[in-house]
């Protein structure tokens, strides 16, 4: 493993000099002492390498050893007895374009002498029969609520994660269609989400699979896209309608802003398939802003509710109102208006390509971080003065009296660094005043 990891963690050079780490997450089980079948080996070790990457941010070691629980051992029988302590919490999903709740995840919790257990503290031990049955119990519980709230005037789509063993290895599509039959709920409005995780996708039966779902009425999302991405390569030929973007890529923005363009990438992505895309671990009210200004329509994360029972659901939309929903065109956070100055990039790349007349007469005011910035009163801010070299070294480029050798896209590009430097900076200086205000109070 260490050598694995030293092979992995090596920096090497792109051809532009810049140097590049790749990072890595990897989990193990040791046969004989784990005494699991083949399928079992692979879930364990599967399960062991989510363990050291859900603790990625703050580990020392790169991979995760899988070590059965003890109450497994001690068990003369099931751990958990599914028909009567699994139960549905959901999560609300936010459409920022219609401005309205659209949609609940069901999210999977077993209650245990009185407390409510979250998937990693009970997927591990749940075999893969169980697994499905857990599965089966989300969609029917989501099914009952889509019917409470269709009386109360909020009718919704549910979605619902299935494990992709579950989908190669059983007729899915026929409990699908015998579980939606039996109520009165449209399969159009249930989304059937799928881990990126695993081989299933790239096996030639999952094209098949996938169809055969979609025959029923449902819509298939790919879930936690970007934690495995090598089903980008086929995501073209899957019968998909929506992919959900893993939170790690979001988490992390105020501290890395530049990620906003993978974020960026991803939304064109989507639009080229025409398919929906939903960003969850949406926590703060920055990353909600940031997610409008950039485009997004849907979204999930505290910033707009944590899971929650059916019941206080439905408290919840009733007390829920959109007023406070951040506006596309008029970001009011520093992240939010970078993000609409990330949106607005490719345009001034085309622009530079096609028109540098029009490039040359662009007001600095043009840019929507500098409006948001000039909107505070901060006249002398340093982004201000960054935008304004930025612009006078841009003519002299494009005008052909720049004193560099560096061409209008290089410079654009170190530009845009020097530009995600120094946002990085403004936002951490943002975090450290909140902080020490929180320590007043």
């Amino acid at each position: 493993m260490q050598r694995i990891g030293t092979a992995i963690f090596t920096p090497f050079e792109l051809p532009d000099g810049s140097a590049i780490e790749v990072k890595g997450s990897v989990g193990v089980t040791v046969y004989p002492f784990d005494e699991g079948k083949s399928d079992e080996l692979l879930r364990h070790a599967d399960q062991a390498m989510y363990v050291v990457k859900g603790e990625k941010t703050r580990r020392k070691r790169f991979w995760g050893y899988w070590q059965c629980h003890p109450a497994v051992e001690m068990a003369k029988g099931p751990r958990f007895q599914l028909a009567e302590q699994a139960i549905a919490w959901f999560q609300p999903v936010l459409s920022l374009q219609k401005r309205r709740i659209v949609a609940v995840e069901a999210l999977a919790r077993i209650v245990e002498n009185g407390q409510v257990l979250t998937p990693d503290q009970f997927l591990p031990l749940l075999s893969m029969e169980e697994r499905r049955e857990l599965s089966r119990f989300m969609l029917t519980q989501g099914l009952q609520l889509l019917e409470r709230l269709d009386q109360e005037g909020f009718p919704l789509e549910l979605s619902f994660n299935v494990d992709p063993d579950f989908i190669a290895g059983h007729d899915c599509a026929s409990f699908l269609t015998e579980t939606v039959t039996a109520s009165p709920i449209n399969p159009q409005r249930v989304t059937v989400e799928i881990l990126e995780t695993g081989d299933f996708l790239n096996l030639a039966i999952a094209q098949q699979k996938l169809t055969d779902l979609k025959a029923t009425g449902a819509k298939i999302a790919l879930d936690d896209v970007g934690s495995a991405y090598s089903s980008l390569l086929r995501l073209k030929h899957l019968p998909i309608d929506e992919i959900k973007l893993d939170q790690d890529f979001i988490r992390d923005l105020p501290e890395i802003p530049e990620n906003l363009a993978f974020v960026q990438s991803i939304r064109s992505l989507a639009q080229g398939l025409r398919v929906c895309l939903v960003v969850e671990g949406v926590e703060t009210e920055d990353l909600l802003d940031a997610m409008a200004s950039l485009g997004v329509d849907r979204v999930q994360g505290y910033a707009i509710a944590r899971p929650m029972s059916a019941r206080a659901l439905a408290t919840w939309l009733r007390d829920w109102r959109p007023e406070p929903l951040p506006d596309p065109d008029f970001p009011h956070t520093l992240l939010g208006a970078y993000a609409a100055h990330v949106r607005r990039r490719p345009l001034m790349e085309c622009m530079m390509q096609q028109d540098l007349a029009l490039v040359l007469s662009s007001r600095l005011s043009d840019c929507p971080l500098v409006a948001y910035v000039q909107s505070r009163g901060w006249n002398d801010h340093p982004v201000i003065e960054g935008h304004r070299q930025f612009m006078e070294g841009m003519h002299r480029l494009l005008t052909g009296h720049g004193a560099n050798s560096m061409s209008p896209d290089e410079y654009l590009a170190a530009a845009e660094q020097e530009l995600a430097n120094l946002i990085r900076k403004e936002l951490a200086n943002e975090s450290g005043q909140a902080r020490s205000k929180q320590a007043e109070n």
